[in-house]
């Protein structure tokens, strides 16, 4: 997986560079959301969960047997919001180790 990171100023007060801002970020969320699309479809799951899973692979707290676990119980039919409490609810439904 290669992630990168960027930082950007806003220049509010340029209209033209403005512009250009907004393509540069029209470009970030339309590869974003390919990248999901994608995802969704490596990983034979549907684009919201694969939107989950994409978020979680962001967090420092990311692992292969969290992210597994994560697929697994929503497969399953559990509605686990990735808000950095997946991990204790997993192990609450038994499908992380405590």
């Amino acid at each position: 997986m290669s992630m990168q990171s960027f930082s950007l100023e806003i220049p509010v007060h340029d209209e033209r560079k403005m512009k250009e801002f907004q393509s540069a970020m029209n470009e970030v969320h339309r590869r974003t959301n390919d990248y999901i699309v994608d995802l969704a479809r490596e990983l034979n799951i549907s684009e919201g969960l694969a939107m989950d899973v994409w978020y979680i692979r962001t967090r420092s707290r990311w692992t292969q047997e969290l992210e597994a676990a994560f697929i697994k119980a929503a497969q399953d039919g559990h509605k686990i919001i990735p808000n950095g409490d997946e991990v204790d609810t997993l192990k609450k439904l038994g499908y992380l180790k405590p």
